[in-house]
């Protein structure tokens, strides 16, 4: 995991230092998905479910809107998630509605090959949320 937050970090900090990783689950011992949050200072801004002893996708997204809503409000406009399939290499980045609670796919993105079109991605929803969820 500490790989895997450090290419998140760097992706989104964009050689500047503006955000840090939070991990949740990480106590349980087999935890069905890892859910990885980025803060800016005390505040969570974005969440990243890592699918892992439970590989199904539906069910991170689940895991993962779920953090999102409890750390929202029902008058929050959308916000953004991802999920990081490990074996794929896959991002999928989703959309959520917190006061409906419904999920929309937006785009998905193989990592190394489109490692670029994932950074801004993810450098767009992380900067969205933050200014969202100040």
């Amino acid at each position: 995991m500490r790989e895997l937050a450090q290419y998140v970090l760097r992706l989104v900090n964009n050689n500047q230092p503006t955000y840090s990783i939070h991990f949740e689950n990480l106590e349980a011992e087999l935890p069905e998905v890892i859910v990885m949050s980025i803060c800016n200072g005390g505040a969570f801004c974005f969440h990243i479910a890592i699918p892992y002893t439970n590989t199904d996708i539906e069910n991170a997204k689940a895991v993962c809107s779920q953090e999102a809503i409890y750390r929202s409000t029902d008058n929050d406009p959308l916000l953004n998630f991802a999920v990081y399939d490990p074996y794929t290499r896959i991002f999928y980045f989703c959309l959520l509605d917190p006061k409906h609670q419904t999920i929309e796919d937006v785009a998905q993105f193989q990592l190394p090959l489109q490692e670029s079109q994932a950074a801004e991605r993810l450098q767009a929803c992380v900067a969205s949320n933050a200014e969202v969820l100040r």
